[in-house]
């Protein structure tokens, strides 16, 4: 791996590119140590989100009035990795028949982007694949990102799909959310990794292969096949668990409800409970009062026999 501190940012400052935005995260490196320099494209059609992916990943910030610029801009990030320190510069390609060809000089890796909202920007990919290698040879690895997935509900290009695309390429495939920072830095930390592996020779390979495990996925790596299933799994795990949290919300609402209908339903009885019981009140009052009547009536009834007895009486006596 040869040494070339800063090569990179110097030519791409001789050529007139533009140097967006550069984040260090203030790591601490000694002049003797070897700097790598990674130069990165990212290849994929207009407003597909490459410049927020280079935001995010460069300041882990997402900002909505980003503006699509019709230069290309760089984006840089020096990053620890493996115990290396590597500057990573990654390139905005805006369009597909670039007048600079100077871009794909000493590039280092790619990244195949396309919108999952959007097919034609999938069809795209493979115009893309094919300027990269045409410009920096078929040894340039790449990985292949859908992003957007936060978009899901306006999903055009089916993830099993360009998994099939990826599987064909022979690279990595990621489906990324810039806005919900889902999986944008992992990929490019695989791609990273990725590069650095390939600039290995045997000896090196075996040094850093307990490193690698959990990067570098190959057919001698089962971690890593692990690993990266699991970060393509990511989206249908969330959701998996986005559905679960759901049905516990429902679970809980329904037995709110229940509960809800069993206390009504409770009150229900009490209530007609309560209406038999002034029902019955009720009843026993007017058997109460009708009782009085006829105790009334009753007693009206022998005061009249007792006066007709006395009027009896007194005839008798007159007589």
């Amino acid at each position: 791996m040869e040494e070339k501190k800063l090569k990179i940012l110097s030519d791409l400052k001789s050529n007139g590119i533009v140097i967006k935005y550069q984040n260090n995260e203030d790591l601490n490196f000694s002049p003797e140590e070897n700097l790598l320099e990674y130069k990165i494209l990212i290849l994929g059609d207009h407003l597909v989100g490459k410049s927020s992916l280079c935001m995010r990943f460069t300041m882990n910030e997402f900002n909505l009035e980003i503006k699509s610029s019709d230069k290309i801009e760089c984006y840089v990030k020096t990053v620890r990795l493996f115990d290396q320190t590597i500057k990573v510069y990654l390139i905005d390609v805006y369009e597909k028949k670039n007048p600079n060809n100077f871009i794909y000089n000493d590039v280092k890796g790619a990244i195949l982007m396309y919108d999952i909202t959007k097919n034609k920007s999938f069809e795209n990919i493979e115009i893309w694949k094919d300027e990269l290698i045409k410009n920096s040879g078929e040894n340039v690895p790449f990985i292949l990102i859908g992003n957007k997935k936060d978009l899901k509900f306006l999903r055009n290009v089916d993830n099993d799909e360009a998994t099939e695309k990826s599987n064909n390429f022979g690279c990595e495939f990621f489906e990324t959310s810039c806005i919900e920072s889902d999986s944008v830095i992992d990929a490019v930390k695989i791609l990273i990794a990725r590069i650095f592996y390939n600039d290995l020779n045997e000896t090196q390979k075996e040094h850093y292969r307990v490193l690698f495990n959990k990067h570098i996925p190959d057919e001698n790596n089962l971690e890593g096949k692990k690993y990266i299933k699991k970060m393509n799994n990511n989206g249908e795990v969330k959701k998996e668990e986005d559905k679960k949290k759901g049905e516990v919300i429902d679970n809980n609402i329904k037995e709110d409800v229940k509960k809800d209908d069993l206390i009504k339903e409770e009150n229900k009885k009490k209530d007609e409970k309560k209406e038999e019981e002034k029902k019955e009140e009720e009843k026993k009052e007017e058997e109460k009062k009708e009782e009085e009547k006829k105790e009334e009536e009753k007693k009206e009834e022998e005061k009249k026999v007792d006066e007709k007895k006395e009027e009896e009486k007194k005839v008798d006596e007159k007589k």
